[in-house]
């Protein structure tokens, strides 16, 4: 799905937890390969990230499926990643705090998903040192369909009282950006695991590579000397790409003896290129869509429906999955704005 994204007037940013804010993700992928090398299976990068966006059925058609089962599988993750992290908490993503930081001085709302149980989040967004810093968490032990289902994003959303129009969700696996575009949010990609495909880089706003460069978009895209000096050097979007390295070719040719232009030139280039070659690949994909149909009477008659679900939907916890047995409380989502008693540390 293509549409027009910003980074202007965001006023909530939607995180992972897991291979987001915190480094989980490459340590769950670790575990899973080491496994599956024990039963002689190879385990990649590609198809682990692939499997990323439920907790409770991401291992349902994992290559130990046959030795293994899903639940007891994903127990022993969880239980060892946990001990792992209380022992090396230091797993913060780089720039984490100084966006984090940023975001509370321009008042931007913080919440974040985890394929995780949400007490199980919270400690180790504590661990981090980054939970108070939170304002909404959604778990994975809730009954709202996983990714790449747009429910989670629009309950988070109607949550914090926001327009998804408002929202840049940070996203590093491809479930995540599906389920954004779904809702027509802003998306941002962060790679984690594997680098963007060419659907994603044409269905995202941009690709970072960590936590500042999403601060130095949001602090500097006002002042983009691309957008200020492009009329002057005459390049623009709407040149093919052959003109557009023409141009710059004589501007290069032009200014050999000026660094500072030579760069303002290929940084202005790049800026161009990238949106031409965004816009092809938008163009391949949907070349390559499959065109649906659908009878005036096939219209989806619970619309209604759906959209009242998230007046009522049952926020409960999955009781025959318990992670944390000694824990009674059934709550899953967490907002700043109601009280709750934080878990102790197992």
């Amino acid at each position: 799905m293509f549409y027009s994204q910003t980074c202007e007037n965001i006023k909530l940013i939607i995180f992972t937890l897991d291979g987001g804010l915190l480094d989980l993700n490459r340590l769950r992928y670790n575990y899973y390969r080491s496994t599956c090398e024990t039963y002689h299976k190879v385990a990649t990068r590609e198809d682990f990230s692939k499997m990323l966006g439920n907790m409770n059925t991401m291992y349902d058609h994992s290559l130990l499926s046959d030795y293994i089962s899903a639940k007891d599988f994903n127990r022993m993750v969880e239980k060892d990643l946990f001990e792992y992290i209380k022992l090396k908490p230091n797993i913060k993503r780089e720039g984490v705090d100084e966006l984090i930081q940023y975001c509370k001085q321009k008042d931007i709302k913080i919440a974040v998903y985890t394929t995780h149980k949400t007490k199980r989040a919270i400690q180790y967004l504590q661990l981090a040192k980054i939970y108070e810093k939170i304002d909404f968490l959604i778990g994975g032990d809730s009954r709202l369909k996983p990714l790449p289902e747009v429910d989670i994003l629009e309950v988070t959303c109607q949550r914090m009282n926001i327009d998804p129009s408002h929202t840049m969700v940070v996203a590093n696996f491809e479930s995540m950006v599906e389920a954004a575009n779904q809702l027509l949010a802003n998306v941002i990609y962060m790679p984690d695991l594997v680098p963007a495909s060419d659907k994603i880089k044409a269905s995202v706003y941009k690709i970072t590579k960590n936590h500042l460069e999403i601060m130095n978009m949001f602090l500097f895209s006002k002042y983009d000397s691309v957008e200020l000096f492009s009329p002057l050097l005459g390049m623009n979007a709407q040149m093919d790409l052959e003109t557009l390295t023409h141009t710059r070719d004589q501007l290069l040719d032009k200014y050999k003896d000026d660094e500072q232009l030579i760069a303002l030139v290929n940084r202005t280039y790049d800026y161009f290129n990238e949106i031409l070659s965004k816009q092809f690949l938008i163009n391949e994909l949907e070349k390559q869509e499959t065109k649906r149909f659908s009878f005036d009477d096939e219209q989806n008659d619970n619309v209604q429906e759906v959209h009242d679900k998230f007046n009522d939907v049952v926020l409960e916890q999955e009781q025959e999955d318990e992670i944390l047995p000694d824990e009674q409380d059934d709550t899953f989502l967490f907002s700043k704005a109601s009280s709750m008693d934080l878990p102790k540390n197992e």
